[in-house]
């Protein structure tokens, strides 16, 4: 139950390595989706798909905080190509030590 409630804050920081597992889980369950949403089982793709946008918006917030910026840029992950946002941030080291949002995980 405790992954759930971490899914669904976007308050603290999370590390690379997490975020890009979430980020390849979401990708996987994306993909999913997409092959479910030409079956009849469309329902559940209009039902998941929302929360999987939720979810990514509150892990990238996490990230955000992470190296020190405010979690409200995860936002642009609802315009098309600001979903490129991810990409850098799989990749750019955390700020060292104590910042505005949380003491470091490492």
């Amino acid at each position: 139950m405790e992954i759930f409630k971490q899914l669904f804050t976007y308050k603290g920081r999370m590390r690379r390595r997490d975020y890009l597992i979430i980020q390849l889980g979401l990708v996987f369950l994306m993909f999913a989706m997409f092959i479910i949403a030409f079956t009849n089982f469309g329902v559940i793709t209009f039902i998941l798909l929302p929360l999987s946008y939720l979810i990514n918006i509150f892990q990238t917030a996490k990230r955000l905080h992470d190296i020190n910026i405010s979690g409200w840029l995860s936002l642009i992950i609802l315009v098309p190509i600001g979903y490129f946002i991810v990409i850098p941030l799989c990749f750019i080291p955390s700020s060292e030590g104590k910042n505005k949002f949380d003491i470091n995980q490492k």
